[in-house]
């Protein structure tokens, strides 16, 4: 290195010397001229000439001209360049330096005052070309070195999201489902039937994101729907379909969720539940920080996947983010799961900076409806879930009754699945209770799991809502969070349940639809419930909060719509009628709200579930008395309470009770405007009867 230096910096004084040579004529370019000797003046004027007479001589011999002297050539003389060699490396130096003299005189003088300053520039020279050199080395090393530290980070960013995706196709492999004794409680994530979307006040249908690929493009989506409908199994099999085939995606995968099949999308599925536990766990780590969001779902990755790879999981995302090598589809999981409405409010608005932050990548949530989306006004497209049509409703119990066969079902076997799922569906289409909930995923799969699991489908709409109702709350004990567990309302469902039934009866007893907390707790309802007992600790204001809000998000029992609470389907009436009940009632009282239709579904549930749940025989036929005094309205109540009585199987001690029920309604064909009905129900409580007495 040292003696490429020292040579290198001889190139500058090599090319000013040539430069100045050629300045003075071009003198190393050109041969030089030789050098000639002195001339003998010539004279102006001619000497005069004079001839002598020579004898004549009779023979003359002819005389040879003598040799001619050879001229004096012109000595030779080295070049120009040979010379400044001789100057630089020769021994007789002052000689050559005279002969450049006489030749080119100033560029003489000028050749000799480098040769003197040349002792002093060469180690100068010599250093700054060799710091020159090796500054250029060092820039070429920097650089070669960078390019090989960002292809190591490249490589364990791809490690990093190989373990990743590994372990999120192990995670989503399975979906949880609703609980049945003796049973699985997961499915195959892949048996998803496609659900259709709508925007806001819009029945034009589509594919969930087909919003994504509009034109122009939203800033993200927003998939509202209630508990059950089917917002975190989409997620779930949308990211367990992208991690499987990442860079390319089959044709039914556009047809199915209206993805773009040339999409190579990274699925990073977040809970949003756990990002401000995340973000507050990283702010205790570094006091007086503000946590990106980024770095929680780093965080919440890292404590809900466990990925073995050189590259700390903790940056998975940020790297991906900030190398802006892969497009990113974000699947941001249940919005309204984060109980404190400031974390909620502050969720939303990091997300709207993350979408302003990185423009170029996707972005999904999933909500039930609330009263303030913020997201909605950052840009993002609301789409609303649509219930399940009738060929949805097949293809998710054709999907539970191909669980019995097996992976690969024999042609035999896949005929008896297609009548099977068609008889379930033409049974849950024909009862007035089911069919309004079979439209909702989460309370289809329930019937679907009763009948296949050999619990059986009740033939009593008592037994039909007490078995769902255990059912969903058995669900939302395991969707519970560990922390939650401790809570009044906890993993015992019983305490849960008692609270929904006290709630559902002052719904019934006001006449309200809907019940506000405030409402509930210190209102209208503390007039008409029955006194809390103080030793039983009873729940204070936020304890039933939470228990609410818990129903909401995980059962579908109730919704919330600005701080109002409403029970879904059929359920308000079931679970007062239970209430009720238990308590004591005033047949007279009860008797009097014939005439309210309001009342009717609770008290033909009332009598169900004192003669199948509770077993009190006694009672149906005292109320079933007091309603015959209350008129027409009255009777056909009775009637049909009684019948569903008999839902179960013939009760004895109800005979007398509908023998004089099937009096009146006889009484009562005489008067048209009840004439059709009271012999409709005349003739089915005649057949419950039949042969029995």
């Amino acid at each position: 290195m040292h003696y490429l230096c020292r040579i290198w910096s001889l190139v500058p004084v090599v090319l000013l010397l040539v430069a100045v040579i050629n300045v003075q004529g071009g003198i190393l370019a050109q041969p030089l001229t030789p050098t000639t000797a002195a001339s003998t003046p010539v004279p102006t004027t001619l000497p005069t000439l004079t001839f002598t007479p020579v004898p004549a001589t009779p023979t003359t011999t002819p005389t040879t001209p003598p040799p001619a002297t050879p001229t004096p050539g012109p000595t030779p003389t080295s070049p120009t360049g040979q010379l400044i060699l001789e100057l630089v490396f020769g021994a007789e130096r002052g000689k050559t330096l005279e002969a450049l003299w006489q030749r080119h005189g100033g560029l003489v003088l000028l050749l000799g005052a480098f040769l003197v300053i040349t002792p002093f520039l060469w180690k100068p020279v010599g250093e700054w070309g060799q710091a020159r050199i090796t500054a250029l080395l060092d820039a070429w090393n920097g650089r070669r070195r960078q390019q090989a530290d960002a292809a190591h980070q490249r490589e364990l960013r791809q490690q990093a999201l190989t373990a990743y995706l590994d372990q999120l196709r192990q995670e989503l492999a399975l979906t949880e489902i609703v609980p049945i004794p003796n049973a699985s409680a997961t499915i195959d994530t892949r048996d998803y039937t496609p659900l259709w979307v709508a925007g806001p006040g819009s029945h034009a249908s589509q594919s969930v994101f087909a919003a994504l690929t509009a034109q122009p493009a939203p800033k993200g989506l927003l998939i509202v729907g209630s508990a059950g409908s089917g917002k975190s199994h989409t997620l779930r099999y949308t990211a367990l379909l992208l991690a499987e085939a990442r860079q390319t995606m089959s044709p039914a995968t556009e047809s199915v969720l209206g993805l773009p099949t040339a999409a190579a999308l990274v699925p990073i599925y977040v809970r949003l539940q756990d990002i401000p536990a995340c973000r507050n766990a990283l702010q205790q780590a570094e006091p007086g920080s503000e946590p990106s969001l980024l770095r929680s779902i780093d965080r919440h990755l890292r404590r809900r996947t466990a990925v073995a790879a050189e590259m700390p999981q903790a940056d998975l995302v940020a790297a991906l983010i900030a190398a802006g090598e892969e497009r990113c589809l974000f699947l941001f999981d249940g919005l309204d799961e984060i109980d404190d409405p400031l974390e909620c409010q502050r969720v939303q608005e990091q997300l709207a900076g993350l979408q302003r932050q990185y423009p170029q990548h996707m972005y999904v949530v999933t909500t039930r409806p609330l009263a303030n989306h913020q997201l909605s006004a950052a840009g993002f497209a609301e789409r609303q879930l649509l219930p399940l049509r009738r060929e949805q409703q097949y293809a998710i119990l054709k999907q539970w009754y191909r669980q019995e066969y097996g992976a690969t079902p024999q042609p035999e076997e896949e005929e008896q699945i297609r009548h099977r799922a068609r008889a379930l569906l033409d049974h849950i289409q024909a009862d007035p209770d089911l069919q309004p909930m079979a439209v909702v995923p989460l309370f289809l799969t329930a019937m679907a799991r009763m009948r296949i699991a050999l619990v059986g489908l009740p033939t009593s709409r008592v037994k039909t809502y007490d078995r769902i109702i255990d059912l969903l709350l058995e669900w939302r004990r395991n969707r519970m969070r560990l922390a939650d567990m401790h809570a009044v309302f906890g993993g015992d469902h019983r305490d849960a349940l008692a609270e929904l039934q006290r709630l559902a009866a002052c719904m019934l007893i006001t006449g309200r639809r809907d019940l506000t907390l405030e409402a509930y707790v210190s209102g209208v309802c503390l007039d008409h419930l029955p006194t809390r007992n103080a030793e039983d600790d009873p729940p204070d204001a936020t304890d039933i909060e939470q228990l609410l809000r818990s129903l909401v998000r995980h059962t579908g029992l109730l919704t919330e719509q600005a701080d109002c609470y409403t029970f879904t389907f059929g359920f308000r009436d079931y679970l007062a009628a239970c209430f009720i009940a238990r308590s004591q009632p005033d047949m007279q009282e009860l008797a009097a709200r014939a005439n309210d239709p309001a009342w009717h579904a609770a008290i033909i549930m009332m009598v169900g579930y004192w003669t199948h749940v509770l077993l009190y025989q006694d009672l149906p036929g005292k109320l079933a008395a007091a309603l015959h005094a209350a008129g027409p309205a009255g009777i056909l109540l009775a009637a049909a309470a009684l019948r569903e009585a008999f839902a179960e199987g013939m009760v004895p001690n109800l005979a007398p009770a509908v023998r004089s029920t099937i009096r009146e309604l006889h009484a009562l064909e005489g008067q048209p405007e009840y004439a059709d009905r009271a012999a409709a129900l005349r003739q089915e409580l005649e057949q419950l009867l039949g042969g029995t007495v």
